[in-house]
């Protein structure tokens, strides 16, 4: 005879997948009213936001993380946050620029 934890533990992960899968979905069945139409405003604030945060990632995390390696390992440590800081610009590009812009439906 299995143990109550050793049974309520996966049934507790499986009613939470299924929560997590199954509820969002019910959202979507409502019909919404009409979206306002984009401003410029807000549009520059989002790109506005996205460069500063690119900007931040080569001094931040290229920095921190090459303080945490030994010193040989420093430059090729920093080049690695060079390629992810432009793997995630042309993901921003190819993507979420769509996705943040693009039509609702």
């Amino acid at each position: 005879m299995p143990h109550a934890r050793s049974v309520i533990r996966p049934l507790v992960f499986l009613l939470g997948l299924i929560g997590g899968l199954v509820l969002p979905s019910l959202g979507l069945t409502q019909e919404s009213p009409q979206p306002p139409p984009i401003n410029s405003g807000d549009t520059a604030w989002v790109l506005m936001s996205t460069a500063l945060v690119l900007l931040m990632i080569v001094p931040g995390l290229a920095l921190f993380y090459g303080g945490l390696v030994r010193t040989k390992n420093v430059l090729a440590t920093i080049m690695q946050s060079v390629i992810i800081l432009c793997l995630v610009s042309l993901l921003w590009i190819a993507f979420g620029y769509s996705l943040a812009f693009g039509p609702d439906r």
